[in-house]
């Protein structure tokens, strides 16, 4: 997962997009990272 790449989640501190990186730098095209769900108590609200 890539949750702690946000600023506000509640995603695991381990979830740092890691895979994503490895996918990119072998060239290969990551799909469908517009489907991050977030809950809505990782809503920061100024």
């Amino acid at each position: 997962g890539y949750g702690r790449t946000f600023f506000s989640c509640t995603s695991a501190h381990t979830c740092t997009g890691d895979g994503n990186a490895m996918f990119t730098r072998a060239g290969l095209k990551n799909q469908d990272l517009e489907f991050v769900q977030f809950h809505p108590t990782g809503k920061l609200i100024l």
